[in-house]
């Protein structure tokens, strides 16, 4: 048990330490990138998605189940790869190891597969202030800081606001 503990963290340091190789099977990159021309191949890409809310769907099907029955209060998402994986690995380095890395490749993969209609501006999702302390910062902000840059759009700072229910009250 240690054992493993102690490679899969070594894993993650190992990563970190070599760019220029692939981050999921440390073969050389591609030029430029983060990931080698196999591993790009394999990601869990969300081929077949709905339209509305990004969850996958059967062939063909503009919407999932939920999106028919109540739309979501946005207009549409895109979710160009699946939480499985290589992908999985990587948010969970950059979500609880504060990988820098992690972080970068997150964002060159989400530039991938842009959405089809741009909005005006990005919003992050704002952290409760104690997961902000044991994470050491904010991933959704970072993440729409790089993709801001990336896409020459502003960054508008969403607040978190509790809605009490009656029995809470």
């Amino acid at each position: 048990m240690v054992l493993k503990q102690w490679l899969q963290r070594g894993s993650h340091w190992i990563k970190q330490a070599m760019p220029g190789y692939c981050a999921f099977c440390l073969a050389p990159a591609l030029a430029g990138r983060g990931w080698c021309a196999t591993c790009l191949d394999e990601l869990p890409w969300n081929i077949h998605a709905c339209r509305q809310c990004g969850e996958p769907v059967a062939n063909e099907t503009p919407l999932c189940g939920h999106c028919l029955i109540e739309l979501p209060a946005f207009s549409a998402t895109r979710a160009g790869l699946l939480y499985q994986g290589g992908i999985k690995a990587l948010v969970h380095d950059f979500k609880f190891h504060a990988s820098p890395r992690a972080g970068t490749l997150l964002c060159n993969l989400m530039l991938l597969t842009p959405p089809t209609a741009m909005g005006d501006a990005l919003v992050s999702v704002p952290m409760h202030p104690s997961h902000a302390r044991t994470r050491g910062f904010n991933q959704s902000h970072w993440l729409a800081e790089q993709l801001s840059q990336q896409l020459g759009m502003p960054v508008v700072n969403g607040r978190r606001i509790k809605i009490l229910t009656l029995s809470e009250r």
